[in-house]
């Protein structure tokens, strides 16, 4: 199986996407929010301590390579996640962490049977600002964590190798116009709204619902993220900026979930073992 590290992993690792799926009439509207577009970062990338790794030396580019291989001896990719993901050094990561992303797993010996998967973790977001002025947000402790797993038939998994790549952090912002700042003062007129997402949020985006005619056709949509949380609140204005028609919780958890066995799956959360409450 090939791996295209540029794009599938030090990107992905670099970048948080949160994914909104809004459900109208049994349309789906899918809302992905990454960086705008004055995201920045640098390009240099170095290797972080910690304790219980090895040691690595400081790679020349910004990728990883997982040789070509095909799936031998029947390991399973759920029970791979859950040896992974279970072990005391990579859970020193994901428990606290702000997010993290799950790619393989991919198996990369066949004798002895390793299989790599790889861990996009964002240990921290920082937002800074309001809404009038605009927001900064700061992406830290971006690290890319490389875990290799033994499998030895029939049911031995056992994690042998963690290496993390410490990645530079990644800062966005977010300014909003008049018009869109309008929006925001009627979602602010609606305390019994806003008090649904609690009381530390910011305003993640604010754009016009992207139908022509039907329900909140022409209406505005507005999302209002948690902070220290994951709770995100969808809130319809209409389009004459006077009032709101509709509000919605939602959360940013992702979920990945792996087959693990005949008709059976294994499931992890974003954060980890988090809750949409």
């Amino acid at each position: 199986m090939d791996f295209e590290t540029e794009r599938r992993g030090i990107s992905l690792a670099s970048a948080v996407a949160v994914v909104i799926v809004v459900a109208l009439a049994g349309t789906y509207f899918v809302f992905e929010f990454s960086g705008s577009s004055s995201a920045n970062s640098t390009s240099t990338t170095t290797t972080q301590s910690h304790p219980g790794l090895q040691s690595t030396t400081t790679p020349t580019t910004n990728a990883i390579t997982l040789p070509t291989a095909s799936p031998t001896g029947g390991w399973m990719p759920g029970l791979v996640a859950k040896a992974a993901l279970g072990s005391p050094t990579v859970q020193s990561y994901i428990r606290t962490a702000f997010s993290y992303g799950i790619n393989g797993p991919f198996e990369t010996s066949a004798s002895p049977i390793m299989v790599s998967i790889l861990l996009n973790i964002t240990g921290d977001q920082i937002v800074a600002g309001n809404w009038t002025t605009g927001y900064e947000v700061s992406d830290t402790k971006l690290v890319l964590l490389n875990v290799t797993v033994q499998f030895i038939p029939p049911s031995n998994y056992t994690v042998v190798r963690a290496w993390p790549i410490q990645l530079p952090g990644r800062n966005s912002s977010i300014v909003y116009d008049s018009g869109q700042q309008n929006v925001i003062r009627v979602v602010l007129s609606n305390a019994s709204v806003t008090q649904s997402v609690g009381p530390a949020f910011y305003f993640r985006a604010v754009s016009t619902f992207p139908i022509n005619n039907g329900t909140y056709g022409g209406d505005y949509l507005v999302f209002l993220f948690q902070l220290n949380g994951t709770r995100v609140l969808g809130v319809f204005v209409d389009k004459g900026m006077s009032a709101v028609l509709k509000s919605y919780i939602d959360s940013r958890v992702e979920t990945y979930c792996l087959a693990s066995g005949s008709n059976s799956t294994i499931c992890f959360t974003s954060p980890w073992s988090s809750t949409s409450g």
